[in-house]
């Protein structure tokens, strides 16, 4: 309420501008006490968050100095036809200039989680002496002549899984990584993802040019007939048992030349199981890579791989589905 008093406004004590003043000076220092209360424990909060960063910031600011410092001498091999070294350098791109472009990427990653892994595990503040890497690099046709197969094996068997196989060595600071580029070991996994299962076999070898020679006629007709086409069909049931079913199903989802005397073109469906193959294929060597610094035993197959995003990041479409190709 307001009254007039000789042309001036007047506030009476009943007023609520009067009461609410009267109320904040009896509760000011209660409310400076509650507000420096906040402002303490903020402090101590700051505080402390401080020190766990700059405790944190000195932790990682000092391994990354410790893995920087600590040098990497590599040696990059390549082996390919009869078990024989074909080229050997320091770096992927320059014992892989000119190889198939899938395969040079391929490698090439793998590479730089090699050594990433390698420094993350061995390299410390106390102990940042280099680290001699040598990275073998096994690769494997479709298909080799069977006196190639036969030499390959000794090198494949001594590998410790289907991807990769490392020896790490902590008191010489060695490691020694053989990767396998595999593409039948891509064909298999691509059909264990679309429901196959195959017994472990490894390690697992490239076909024989025999059984290609064997199975690639079967699928030829010369003119497309239901005639014809049941002949093929008799013709490729015979062949079960004599060659790979893997074999039989690429070749029967295998693009075919559209001609007077249709045959498959098994080396262009290789070719699309690689590029649809590649990034799944190199996730499961970079975890298999990391696992075997932990210690954990390594994968043989895709259908042992339980990360849901590497199988989705595998999985592919490569070829036409046919009724010929089933287990």
């Amino acid at each position: 309420m307001i009254t007039k008093i000789t042309g001036y406004s007047v506030i009476k004590p009943q007023s609520g501008i009067f009461l609410a003043a009267r109320y904040f000076r009896k509760a000011g220092p209660m409310f400076g006490y509650f507000v420096k209360s906040c402002t303490f424990v903020y402090f101590l909060l700051c505080r402390f968050a401080i020190v766990v960063l700059t405790v944190s910031f000195l932790f990682e600011s000092t391994h990354a100095r410790a893995t920087d410092q600590c040098a990497i001498s590599l040696v990059v091999s390549e082996f390919r036809h009869k078990n024989k070294i074909s080229r050997t350098g320091s770096t992927v791109n320059a014992v892989l200039k000119g190889r198939e472009k899938e395969y040079q990427v391929f490698a090439a990653d793998i590479e730089q989680a090699l050594i990433k892994t390698a420094k993350d595990s061995m390299c410390s503040d106390t102990n940042s002496s280099p680290i001699v890497i040598e990275l073998q690099i096994v690769k494997v046709r479709i298909s080799e002549p069977k006196a190639n197969v036969e030499s390959l094996i000794t090198k494949l068997g001594a590998m410790k899984g289907a991807y990769v196989s490392l020896n790490i060595d902590r008191g010489k600071r060695s490691v020694l990584a053989v990767v396998y580029w595999n593409p039948r070991r891509m064909l298999r996994d691509q059909l264990i993802l679309e429901g196959w299962a195959f017994e472990r076999q490894h390690p697992l070898r490239p076909f024989y040019y025999s059984e290609v020679a064997e199975t690639a006629p079967a699928f030829r007709i010369p003119t497309v007939t239901s005639y014809t086409l049941a002949r093929r069909d008799r013709r490729v049931a015979r062949l079960k048992g004599a060659v790979p079913d893997d074999l039989i199903c690429l070749v029967a989802r295998s693009p075919f030349i559209h001609s007077i005397a249709p045959s498959p073109l098994v080396g262009s469906a290789v070719r699309r199981i690689i590029e649809v193959s590649r990034l799944g294929y190199t996730a499961i060597v970079r975890t298999e890579i990391q696992g075997a610094f932990l210690n954990r035993d390594p994968k043989f197959s895709i259908d042992q791989v339980k990360n849901a995003q590497i199988k989705n990041l595998y999985r592919g479409e490569w070829g036409t589905k046919s009724k010929l190709c089933k287990q």
